[in-house]
């Protein structure tokens, strides 16, 4: 098996979507082509499981993003497996993970990416994301008079 292509209808907040995916074994990557919705901008993803990063493309902004790949991905043989089986019904539960990043800065030497990283992202500035710490910390209370200690 080498490239298993998939297409998956989603509801998100309401809204209806067809996103595309397409796994590649003997390379170790996904990519992800989730189209504009609502609140959302059109990207590409594209995770490299043998670079362990992953490239998020946005083509209307012209613009890319490289990251480290989150540890909670299914490989990509897991992930046909899953999606087969997804295949066979309907799926009303899924997992999100929300993260804050942040640009770092604009990666100028890409020599160390692979082929399909670079060709990914040929046309477009790539710009390095580092995961943001949680800013908010409620240290205390004040209510009326009284201070009280978390």
């Amino acid at each position: 098996m080498q490239v298993v292509d998939f297409k998956i209808h989603v509801t998100e907040s309401g809204e209806e979507y067809n996103e595309t995916i397409e796994v590649d074994t003997q390379k170790q990557t996904e990519v992800f082509k989730v189209p504009a919705h609502p609140g959302v901008d059109r990207s590409d993803v594209m995770h490299d499981f043998k670079q362990k990063l992953t490239m998020m493309r946005i083509p209307d902004k012209g613009i890319c993003y490289l990251m480290p790949l989150p540890k909670e991905l299914s490989t990509p043989d897991k992930l046909i497996g899953d999606l087969e089986k997804a295949s066979q019904g309907v799926i009303n539960k899924g997992t999100r993970i929300d993260s804050t990043w942040m640009v770092n800065e604009e990666l100028t030497e890409r020599s160390f990416l692979s082929d399909d990283l670079q060709q990914f992202c040929t046309d477009f500035p790539i710009y390095l994301l580092k995961k943001s710490q949680d800013s908010l910390a409620v240290i205390g209370i004040q209510a009326g008079k009284k201070n009280l200690k978390l």
